[in-house]
């Protein structure tokens, strides 16, 4: 049987995606300071918990990216708040690093897609790279697309976006 804190936190999400990795990554936390459970947490003393959230914040700055800090933290926010925790998060976000830009965020170029093309045998992911390179989608919409999604028009095949 799921914990009140638990419950509580997992219905204060909408989007099943987000449940998903707001859990995995607070279970990380958890882990990471070897709880027993959610009501465990929740048990600690709020001056400790603020430490606690900024001594994984900085165990974090050497781990992993710059970028990838505030998706570990705000699954933490989302659920101290929901469970009528306060800690001082401005104070927690100013521990952040400066988020670094990892490319030149131009599109590809047609030499950089017949490069990848080249050493992608297999069709299913060669007919992916060729979608994603024409329509600039982003890789999270992959999953959610469907066949039914997809629909003649003359002589070519169009994504519907709906």
């Amino acid at each position: 049987m799921k914990q009140r804190s638990q419950l509580l936190f997992e219905n204060g999400i909408k989007s099943e995606a987000t449940k998903v990795e707001y859990l995995k990554n607070l279970n990380r936390f958890k882990d990471f300071f070897k709880l027993k459970d959610y009501d465990s947490i929740l048990g600690i003393p709020e001056k400790k918990l603020q430490e606690m959230v900024e001594d994984y914040v900085m165990d974090l700055k050497n781990k992993v990216s710059p970028n990838t800090i505030p998706t570990r933290i705000y699954p933490l926010q989302a659920f101290f708040e929901i469970n009528d925790v306060d800690l001082k998060w401005s104070k927690i976000r100013r521990l952040f690093p400066a988020k670094v830009k990892k490319s030149g965020r131009k599109a590809y170029t047609t030499e950089q897609i017949q490069e990848m093309l080249k050493f992608c045998p297999d069709i299913r992911n060669r007919a992916i790279i060729l979608f994603m390179a024409a329509s600039g989608c982003r890789v999270g919409a992959l999953p959610y697309l469907k066949i039914k999604d997809i629909t003649n028009i003359k002589d070519c095949k169009q994504y519907c976006l709906v």
